[in-house]
């Protein structure tokens, strides 16, 4: 007993003194203003639960399941009425979704919160938004009074702020432009020009030709049917057979300058994080599959995904928005060599990726470094990532380091 009391007075300074941003507060919004409804995500601890929806036992009839609908209707009647909202300058009357207990991540050791969600349905896109937040008590984070909100729209996070003396929140439509803005696809050698030759098809032709040459000169009469047969049996078998081969004098693709391949590889990654911009994993897929070999897909959404989906920060979302490189170092193979013929080239060097990190109802800014051994290859209609080898990988967060990652480089 007497140990595991030291242990938790051991403890509870580092706790004292963390920052508060490394744990959650009392409670805090998640916005989210869509095409057809403005989405609300309220989460806060259980205890203060009953403090909100303001009659007792509520988190016992939640956690029970029992009353779950009657608690959700009077939370959306609490929201509406201590949180009036307008959207477009009229005032709004939520319609309540859900309202679920949860645990939080290791860092709260497993402490159990509660969200609530609703929703205001839209007959049009919003032009503005109006939230006023009035419920204060005891909602403090670190040795503050506030209750932290992030509003998303077409994924790009915002992050605010209600405190006492500053109860409201003001959101007005304005156009952005793509994360992106200015890369284009991937620079690719014009397509290869290709023959494709029906061998058989063409073997029953040139028989059919020759039955009808040696029917004429030894007077056959059965010149007419072997006709009909043969060019019956060169239409069916069309497409059997078929050899495609490089037109003879078409151009053909070259390996390009060093400058081009090193834009070549910036466009590919470019795109490889703006397909993340997509709302559905095939689309995805479908994004990725225009900058990277098939046998790569796989792996690139995976290690992708992973870094933007922060599993150790309780469900924090990456949001990339800017991607910038250095030190690209590109091997252009001379003619003759094997990688030549197979019109692959290889890069090595380091980017990185400036993310938003939205958790706990606040933004801030992490840094995904990495260097890293690709090899590009033409697949006949474009350049690709055919394979990427991590070398070294860490992340900053707000200028603080963060975890590191070291792999050896494979040989190809």
């Amino acid at each position: 007993m007497l140990l595991a009391i030291l242990v938790v007075l051991a403890l509870a300074p580092a706790r004292a003194h963390a920052h508060p941003h490394d744990f959650p507060p009392t409670v805090w919004l998640n916005i989210e203003v869509r095409a057809d409804e403005v989405f609300v995500k309220v989460i806060g601890r259980v205890d203060w639960l009953p403090k909100w929806l303001g009659f007792a036992g509520v988190s016992g009839a939640v956690r029970r399941g029992l009353p779950a609908p009657d608690a959700v209707a009077e939370a959306a009647k609490r929201f509406s009425r201590d949180t009036p909202v307008e959207v477009d300058g009229v005032a709004a009357t939520p319609v309540g979704k859900k309202l679920k207990l949860r645990l939080m991540s290791p860092l709260d050791a497993g402490m159990e919160h509660f969200e609530f969600h609703c929703a205001y349905p839209l007959s049009a896109p919003a032009k503005s938004f109006k939230l006023r937040w009035t419920n204060f008590d005891g909602a403090d984070w670190g040795d503050a009074v506030v209750v932290p909100t992030v509003i998303e729209v077409d994924g790009f996070p915002t992050s605010h702020s209600f405190m006492p003396n500053e109860p409201e929140l003001t959101w007005h439509a304005t156009k952005r432009t793509p994360r992106f803005a200015g890369v284009v696809d991937p620079v690719a050698a014009p397509p290869a020009v290709r023959w494709s030759i029906p061998v058989v098809a063409l073997a029953c032709l040139l028989a059919t030709l020759l039955w009808v040459v040696l029917a004429w000169r030894a007077g056959w009469r059965f010149t007419v049917p072997g006709i009909v047969v043969g060019a019956f049996l060169s239409v069916t078998l069309g497409g059997v057979g078929v050899v495609v081969i490089a037109a003879p004098f078409a151009d053909a693709i070259e390996m390009p300058p060093r400058d081009q391949g090193r834009l070549i590889l910036e466009s590919l990654l470019n795109n490889v994080y703006r397909a993340f911009d997509e709302r559905s994993e095939s689309a995805v897929y479908d994004r990725l599959a225009r900058c990277a070999h098939e046998s790569m897909l796989d792996r690139l959404y995976a290690d992708v995904h992973e870094s933007l989906i922060l599993r150790e920060d309780g469900g924090a979302v990456a949001t990339v928005q800017e991607v910038t490189f250095r030190d690209l170092a590109v091997q252009i193979p001379e003619p003759g060599e094997p990688d030549s013929a197979r019109l692959r080239f290889h890069v090595e060097g380091s980017w990185q990726v400036r993310c938003s990190i939205t958790h706990f109802g606040h933004t801030h800014t992490r840094w995904n470094k990495y260097k890293a051994r690709f090899a590009v290859q033409h697949d006949g209609q474009s350049w690709k990532i055919a394979e990427m080898n991590v070398i070294d990988y860490h992340r900053e967060d707000d200028g603080k380091p963060g975890d590191r990652k070291r792999e050896q480089p494979k040989e190809d």
